[in-house]
């Protein structure tokens, strides 16, 4: 049919069908499916080469000239050709054919998982990271870069002797004390109990009550909706308070007025 209607030689396509196969063998290594389909093709081009050449046996006598509706010479819309015959596949051969091309399937449906997988590994790598560094970030102000932890200080009553102690016990932050007792923290700051209790409240309020782990999250709060954060809070048992201590809008200003001076 090529060679009817486009005027290719079989030898031309069957030079083209040997540089096919040649790519393929090229490429055979990186791409099997695409090479598996190239050898296709050109295996199919020299079949078809082959047997319009056997056809014609050489010559253009094969061509045969319908003149009975047209009488001035050759019109190319009376050349006919007569079509090769289809070759009987061999028996298994269909079942070969179909049981390349499964695999074929497979092998990239393999190499998709792989790659999947490896994906969602990388992903989860990140972030695992993201996690563990999320209470380390280290933030730039001005020219010195100050960690993004609250600071014992914004407590009213914690002064810097107080702190110095906490620190020599590992206490760095209000997300450090948060894991102490009463009676540790007393321990550590020579204080009361109640004293401390109430420092640990104060801390358990900012940190668990509203989530706020952050000096700079804390110093963007405004008094009012933090006080009414804190206040559901300790309403649906979130966090837990000593009796008789109270949330109060002046310690809620307070911790932010500490917060924000601790980053002036």
């Amino acid at each position: 049919m090529m060679s009817a209607d486009l005027g290719v030689p079989p030898r031309m396509v069957a030079v083209m069908a040997l540089v096919l196969l040649v790519v393929a063998g090229m490429i055979w290594g990186t791409a099997p499916a695409v090479a598996s389909v190239v050898v296709s093709i050109a295996l199919g081009c020299l079949l078809w080469a082959f047997m319009v050449r056997t056809r014609r046996g050489g010559r253009v006598s094969a061509y045969t000239v319908d003149r009975s509706a047209h009488s001035g010479g050759d019109d190319p819309r009376h050349i006919r050709m007569p079509l090769p015959k289809p070759r009987a596949l061999r028996p298994g051969e269909f079942d070969d054919l179909v049981y390349r091309i499964q695999r074929l399937e497979e092998e990239d449906d393999e190499e998709y998982e792989e790659y999947e997988e490896e994906d969602d590994e990388e992903y989860d790598d990140i972030n695992s990271l993201i996690d563990t560094e999320r209470d380390h970030i280290v933030i730039g102000i001005g020219s010195d870069l100050v960690a993004d932890e609250i600071p014992l200080e914004v407590i009213e009553g914690i002064t810097d002797t107080v702190v110095t102690k906490l620190h020599s016990a590992g206490v760095s932050n209000l997300s450090d004390m948060t894991c102490l007792g009463a009676a540790d923290i007393a321990s550590v700051c020579d204080v009361g109990v109640e004293t401390a209790a109430e420092w640990l409240a104060d801390a358990m309020c900012i940190v668990v009550g509203a989530g706020v782990d952050g000096v700079h999250e804390l110093a963007d709060w405004r008094a009012d909706e933090l006080l009414e954060v804190i206040r559901d809070a300790v309403h649906d048992g979130t966090v837990h308070l000593p009796d008789g201590y109270q949330v109060t809008e002046a310690k809620v200003v307070h911790w932010i007025s500490a917060a924000r001076e601790y980053l002036s």
